[in-house]
């Protein structure tokens, strides 16, 4: 069997969700500083 010296992963949006992670964190951001996340402000972020 062949042994491999480096092995890559293709993480982005395949093993690792990114949107939901910014979105979980966004959410716990405004959370934090009782700050009402509304949906105009997530549309406004998106831009």
């Amino acid at each position: 069997m062949k042994e491999y010296k480096t092995l890559f992963f293709d993480v982005d949006d395949t093993l690792l969700d990114f949107a939901a992670a910014e979105k979980l964190a966004l959410q716990l951001l405004f959370e934090e500083q009782n700050i009402p996340l509304t949906s105009e402000i997530v549309e406004n972020i998106k831009q």
